[in-house]
């Protein structure tokens, strides 16, 4: 453990005081220190609670000892922040320690240390005297020379703002058989995948010289040839295009005057029986299926009366006349009158029922000038229904006959 100069990754202890809150002239005697009072950050890095908490030393004092451990240290910059949390007693105080990768005793001889003798100090002068510094570096002697090491060094090379640059570059040049060693290199020793040597030998040898053509291949061409060869020599031309049509091998589109004949000359397309078999959905089918002139009246008598009901209408007024206004014992009267004005409503059609969906039907009629129908019915419970044409009512309407 160090107490000197904060050395990074070592424990370190030192002692603080803290300002009295009341008076922060003096330093605070036997302050209350809690857990949460002392962090530390390394680095900028989050505040955290200290390992080992601050401890008044020696007792009731004003000195307070504080011990980081190694980990705490391990930073460059260790910040501390001391905050009372109860805020009542001592001032608040930021500590920050830059720390150290060796102290001065880190500087100092070892224990183990064993200093070199007169003997080795003499040796170590006698092979670096004087004389080295006027050896002849280029020379290739080990003679002396009016160039010292030194100044061949400067002449040699620029150094600036730490960038060596080579003063004399001419020595860099390849030589003409070093160009020549390169190009005479054999490819079969040229097998680094990914290098230019051995894609030169993959795609600049028989695979490349052994192609005699570019383009289609010859049966490509042939069939396009095959094709070609029915155009005319011109076919631009109006006469190359004639004379091709009229050979064996065309058939000349027909005149429309040969159309003309041709459709006169056939049976009436009208007149043909259309087939039964055409698929549903098709205008075979449709045309196939229309009823003839007998069929029609058929389904006209045969079309069920009760659906016919609309006021004035042909169907109405055969419902009315088949049916009746009833055949009940009870005369009953029934008054139709508008729900916003109540005026009569009058010519209206309206018809009885049994049921609520209206399927049995046992009197109907129009109502007169006052809006009143007259029904003859049984005593019981009845529907009864309303239709005029620009009017909408509220259908049915149950009344109770008795």
């Amino acid at each position: 453990m160090s107490y000197s100069i904060p050395k990074k990754a070592s424990a370190y202890l030192f002692y603080v005081g803290l300002s009295d809150q009341s008076n922060t002239k003096v330093f605070k005697a036997n302050p209350t220190l809690a857990a949460g009072d002392f962090k530390l950050s390394k680095d900028g890095g989050a505040l955290v609670n200290l390992t080992n908490m601050p401890t008044v030393t020696p007792a009731a004092g004003v000195l307070v000892q504080v011990s980081l451990t190694a980990s705490e240290m391990s930073a460059d910059t260790i910040t501390l922040v001391f905050s009372d949390q109860a805020g009542a007693e001592w001032c608040d105080l930021i500590i920050v320690l830059q720390t150290t990768a060796l102290q001065t005793d880190d500087l100092m001889p070892l224990a183990s240390y064993s200093a070199p003798d007169n003997v080795d100090i003499a040796t170590i002068l006698t092979r670096t005297d004087v004389a080295t510094s006027t050896r002849s570096t280029y020379a290739g002697a080990d003679t002396a020379g009016t160039t010292t090491l030194l100044s061949r060094i400067t002449a040699a090379l620029t150094i600036t703002s730490g960038k060596v640059d080579v003063n004399d570059k001419s020595g860099f040049s390849l030589s003409s058989a070093g160009v020549a060693a390169i190009w005479n290199a054999l490819i079969t020793g040229l097998t680094v995948v990914g290098s230019i040597g051995k894609r030169l030998v993959d795609y600049v040898d028989a695979t490349i010289s052994s192609r005699n053509e570019i383009g289609p291949a010859n049966s490509d061409i042939a069939a396009i040839k095959a094709r070609t060869d029915l155009l005319p020599d011109d076919p631009a031309s109006n006469t190359a295009v004639a004379t091709r049509l009229a050979g064996s091998a065309y058939s000349a589109a027909p005149t429309v005057s040969q159309v003309a004949d041709a459709v006169s000359a056939a049976s009436d397309p009208l007149l043909n029986v259309v087939p039964g078999a055409y698929a549903v959905g098709t205008a075979g089918h449709a045309l196939g299926g229309i009823p003839t002139v007998a069929q029609v009246v058929d389904g006209v008598w045969d079309e069920p009366i009760g659906g016919h009901v609309n006021a004035n209408s042909t169907g109405q007024k055969l419902n009315t006349a088949a049916s009746g206004v009833g055949s009940g014992p009870i005369q009953w009267v029934y008054t139709l009158t508008d729900v916003a004005t109540h005026l009569p409503v009058p010519q209206a059609y309206i018809w009885a029922t049994t049921d609520a969906i209206g399927s049995n039907i046992v009197a109907q009629g129009l109502t007169d000038n006052f809006g009143v129908v007259t029904f003859y019915l049984s005593a019981g419970t009845y529907y009864i229904w309303r239709v005029k044409a620009g009017w909408i009512f509220a259908n049915p309407d149950a009344e109770v006959v008795a």
